[in-house]
């Protein structure tokens, strides 16, 4: 959003400057572009332009959906596309101005090889792994550096029922695209058309589940040696004095008023 209210784009001076900012605020910006409401590119940066394409290079954009999206106003996330320099996307987002009326679109081209270091911190277990698919199945990161394929993992029956059916959590058991006997659980993430999916060697997984267990039945089995003293002693508390009772109550009957109680 801008902070005036004119129904035209920023000025090309103004336009430069917030896409330089961009570029270099965010590294995975690989290019980045206004686009004006007839669909024409006004300006556009990347990491080989920094400072700007010639004029004759801006593209004509009103038939492509990244445009025509976000000219609704509607924020738009492509589809993973994958290049030399790794997996890509693209986002576009209306600009809009101080009154909410959409007077440009802008939109950059992102690259998503950084998100190796974001899931390259998570792990389960001693084996466990964590990877991210785009929408055909295709690797786009992974938590573990020696495992990694160019092949689609659709051909795994799990892997291709989360792509095709967007589950957006189920788990299984099978034999993972590596070779491993493995747990998983998936997750589609349906705002970005990418699937997180968590596997775990069942070795691994076994011995933690064996051990949880093994806890379960040692607590379930303290509980029930508990349970049974203080009803025990609970029990003696009551039924002694009952019997004490009785055995007076039939001294009474008796005679034997001489006798304790």
């Amino acid at each position: 959003q801008v902070g005036y209210e004119q129904t035209i784009e920023p000025d090309l001076a103004s336009q430069i400057f917030l896409l330089s900012q961009f570029l270099e605020e965010f590294p995975a910006i690989e290019e980045i572009s206004f686009i004006n409401l007839a669909g024409k590119e006004t300006s556009s940066l990347n990491r080989l332009n920094p400072k700007g394409v010639l004029e004759y290079e801006l593209q004509d954009q009103s038939k492509i959906e990244k445009f025509t999206q976000a000219k609704k106003g509607i924020f738009y996330i492509s589809p993973v596309y994958h290049t030399l320099k790794g997996p890509m996307l693209t986002l576009s987002s209306p600009v809009v101005n101080k009154n909410g009326i959409i007077i440009s679109v802008l939109t950059g081209e992102f690259n998503l090889t950084n998100l190796n270091n974001i899931v390259a911190k998570s792990h389960l277990g001693e084996n466990g792994y964590v990877y991210v698919i785009d929408q055909d199945g295709f690797l786009i990161a992974h938590s573990q550096k020696g495992k990694s394929t160019l092949d689609s993992l659709k051909i795994i029956k799990f892997i291709n029922s989360i792509l095709e059916e967007q589950n957006e959590n189920i788990s299984n058991r099978y034999k993972s695209f590596w070779g491993e006997s493995v747990i998983s659980e998936g997750r589609y993430l349906s705002d970005l058309g990418f699937s997180i999916i968590a596997e775990w060697q069942t070795q691994d997984a076994d011995k933690v589940v064996t051990t949880v267990r093994n806890q379960i039945i040692l607590a379930s089995l303290l509980v029930l040696a508990g349970t049974f003293l203080l009803s025990f002693f609970f029990t003696k508390s009551i039924v002694n004095p009952i019997k004490a009772l009785e055995k007076g109550t039939q001294l009474i009957a008796d005679g034997k008023f001489d006798r304790p109680i």
